[in-house]
């Protein structure tokens, strides 16, 4: 079975019409902030050990991901590329995905087969206080295989001391993430899917947890993280 990094709902987002990304809603910020928490540089690479569980199958793997140094532009905003390399105890696999970083703001873009349907993560906004949130859309058209769907963060802890495989990291922030997603049942958005982010300055994220409302889990750990020299 072929393994991505979470996209949610795999994510068959085939999403049908397109419309102008809206721009997030933020509640409960300061007025200053800083971008040490995603360095962009290239050569730069970070490293994590994959524990993912599907139905009681438990697939371990190396997860290696990449700064270019090139950049897209997708509808006027800027992405600095990434390759990510997952490697198997049988086989590697290899996909290009985007960060930005711009202002406050950090995400994580996924590529989907249509453009419009590919899936952005808003991780973290750095300027947040403890208990703020924020919502956006996570497609440029706000659809799921049609249906609405939008992300919800909120920021759990800030400047916290969080050990990872044997590693202790200072500033760490940690971040929850809901994928919320209209059935068209009746009951409106409904939680799909969950992240949970650790994001240490200076480093970067340390550890990613996701759940998707089927029951598949993963762990994304830290294992090293290694910067050019040049």
């Amino acid at each position: 079975m072929k393994h991505r990094l979470p996209i949610l709902f795999a994510l068959c987002l085939l999403a049908l019409s397109s419309c102008k990304k809206d721009e997030p809603i933020f509640t409960g910020y300061d007025l200053t902030f800083n971008n040490q928490f995603q360095s962009l540089k290239a050569g730069e690479y970070w490293e994590y050990e994959s524990v993912r569980d599907t139905l009681d199958v438990v697939t371990i793997a190396t997860v290696r991901n990449t700064i270019t140094g090139g950049t897209t532009l997708i509808d006027d905003r800027l992405y600095h590329n990434v390759n990510t390399t997952i490697e198997f105890p049988d086989r590697t696999e290899r996909y290009p995905r985007y960060f930005r970083v711009i202002n406050h703001e950090f995400s994580i873009r996924e590529i989907a087969a249509i453009k419009s349907a590919s899936p952005e993560y808003l991780y973290l906004i750095d300027t947040a206080k403890v208990g703020a949130s924020w919502s956006t859309r996570i497609t440029d058209n706000g659809l799921a295989n049609g249906l609405p769907v939008r992300l919800v963060g909120t920021l759990l802890e800030k400047d916290v001391v969080k050990e990872v495989n044997g590693t202790v990291y200072a500033g760490v922030s940690h971040t929850h993430l809901q994928v919320l997603l209209d059935l068209g049942t009746g009951t409106g958005l409904n939680v799909a899917g969950t992240y949970d982010y650790y994001i240490a300055k200076g480093v970067g994220i340390i550890q990613m947890e996701y759940e998707t409302l089927g029951g598949i889990k993963e762990t994304q750990t830290l294992t090293a993280h290694v910067v050019p020299l040049k």
